[in-house]
Order: structure tokens, then sequence, then C-alpha cells
């Protein structure tokens, strides 16, 4: 505390005007370290920390990688149509798009900016987590620009949209009811591990990147980490239905989800970790990590909550 509020304070008996003020003082004076140790078995601290690891990892992105943002501006077969009423596709993708896209691109990074200051800031600011939730939304919606498989493209973002919203319905008890948040929760994760165990099964065109990961992370072949992923696939299938029908029965299908979802967003890193470019590997694939997160702790948070019962 800085010497002239504890002057003020010997003085008068009384804290500083700020109520603000006067909150964080009062739990820094009364809280103890089993206290703290305490929030890590609620929900909406796993919630917290996997919206603000999301927020953040998508400002690494658009600066690292770009957003989906701007690859859906520069899409002719979505584009055109709109831009053809006012001027030809070359003259939009020569004089405007660039321009359009870094404009788009700095709006989306600084709503993240400001959703990630949002999650350290009182209640009266969490309309900039919504904007922030929206904003993940939008981009998921434009990331089905040139995709096959449109609705699976946009079904396996449900949980990063879905974590902001879900942090605040557990955080500040919106509707009054806890049972919505983890409804939800638990239909956004088990839709997730459903397209992913359909991706895995390779009924969606399995990526290659995923049976690469696997092969540089446990060393198995290539056609060993195919027969790999079909059985996890089927494992992530079993276990997103099991955790819709049947939420407070099957521990171990919990540990499943809320292993494995941490281990995926874990393999960005470790899985094209190469020895002497730890800080390269971290810049390429530490923020795809950062907004894997939620497909773990959601279901970390559902499940202490659930274990209340």
């Amino acid at each position: 505390m800085p010497w002239f509020h504890r002057l003020k304070i010997a003085h008068s008996g009384s804290y500083p005007d700020s109520s603000l003020y006067r909150t964080f003082e009062t739990r820094r004076m009364t809280e103890t370290i089993p206290t703290r140790l305490a929030r890590f078995k609620q929900p909406s601290t796993w919630l917290w920390i996997g919206s603000a690891a999301l927020f953040l990892g998508k400002v690494i992105q658009s600066g690292v990688a770009g957003t989906a943002v701007v690859e859906f501006l520069g899409y002719e077969s979505w584009m055109s149509g709109i831009v053809g009423r006012w001027m030809s596709w070359e003259a939009y993708a020569i004089q405007v798009y660039p321009k359009f896209s870094e404009c788009a691109a700095g709006f989306w990074t600084i709503g993240y900016l400001v959703a990630l200051a949002g999650m350290f800031l009182p209640r009266t600011w969490r309309w900039t987590i919504w904007m922030g939730a929206i904003l993940l939304l939008l981009e998921a919606v434009m990331a089905m620009a040139g995709q096959f498989y449109w609705a699976a493209s946009f079904l396996e973002k449900t949980l990063m949209f879905m974590a902001p919203i879900l942090y605040l319905s557990s955080r500040y008890h919106l509707h009054g009811q806890w049972i919505r948040w983890v409804f939800v929760g638990r239909w956004a994760v088990g839709v997730v591990f459903v397209i992913h165990g359909l991706y895995a099964l390779n009924i969606f065109p399995l990526p290659g990147y995923w049976i690469e990961m696997v092969s540089m992370a446990t060393g198995i072949s290539g056609e060993g980490a195919g027969i790999f992923l079909h059985g996890i696939g089927l494992l992530d299938i079993f276990s997103a239905v099991w955790v819709v029908l049947r939420p407070n029965e099957g521990r171990l299908v919990w540990y499943y989800l809320i292993g494995w979802g941490l281990l995926t967003a874990l393999g960005r890193v470790l899985g094209f970790l190469t020895e002497g470019y730890f800080l390269d590997t971290l810049v390429n694939w530490g923020y795809e990590t950062m907004i894997r997160l939620p497909h773990g702790l959601i279901p970390l948070a559902l499940y202490l909550e659930i274990s209340k019962d």
C-alpha cells in the first residue's frame, strides 16, 4: 500500500474513497493461502483461464499467422457477389482488399485485446467479454470460407466462441440457474468431440498435420499414427455421447475428455518441437495451444460443477 494511503488510514481510520480499492485491499488482507488455493476448485476459475488464454492466443495469432477474417475477405467465390455490385473483382483485389483486410485485422486484434483486458476488470466491464465472444463467433463463421465440409469447420470451433459465454454464465450466474451453463457446456463439448472423432476416423478428411504431429510426438510411423487416431476417434465419439446423456456417471469418461483435450492443445507445441528451436516452435505453435486450452479446461470446469452433487 502506498505510504500516503497508510497515513490517511492511520489518521482517519478509513480506507480511501475508491470502492474498487477497498474491494481489492479487503480481499488482500482477509484471504489466506488455503482460501486462494480453494479458487481452483471453482469451475469459473478454469473457465477464466481458458477464456483469457484464448483471447491472448487470438491476439498473437493475428500478428503471426493472420486471421480467418483476412482470408474471408480474399475469397472470390464468397465476396465477388457483394463486390461486383460496385466494382470489378480485379479492382477490389488490387485497390481495396489490402487496406480493407488490414483494417479488419486491426479491428479484430483490438477487439480481442479489449476482451482480454475485460477478463481482469470488474463486472461492469463484462460487456467487453461479450464483444470478444461475438468476434470469435463471427471469425468461426468466416473460417467456413473455402472449406468443403463447412459445417464441420464451424462446429469444431464451438468451444472457442462458447468459452467466454460459459465463463460469464458460471461466474455471474446469468439467468440465476447454474444448470443452464452446464447443460449448454455439455452439448458444446459433445459437439466438438464428435466432430474431432469424425475427423480422426477419416469420415471427414483427416488433416495431414494430425498424423505428422502424432508421429513426431510418439515416434511411431505414419501408418501407426493413423491407426492410433482411428482408436481415438471412437473414444471421442463415445465420450461425447456419454457426457451428453449421462453426465453424472462415468468419472473415467470425464478424465479422458480433460486429459485428451489438454494433451491435444499442448501437442501443437510438443509434437512440432525441434531440438535447438524451442523459441521458434513457441512462436509458430504456442498460440495454437492457447486457443485450444478450452478443449480441456471446459470439461474440467463441467466435471467440478457436476461433482458438487
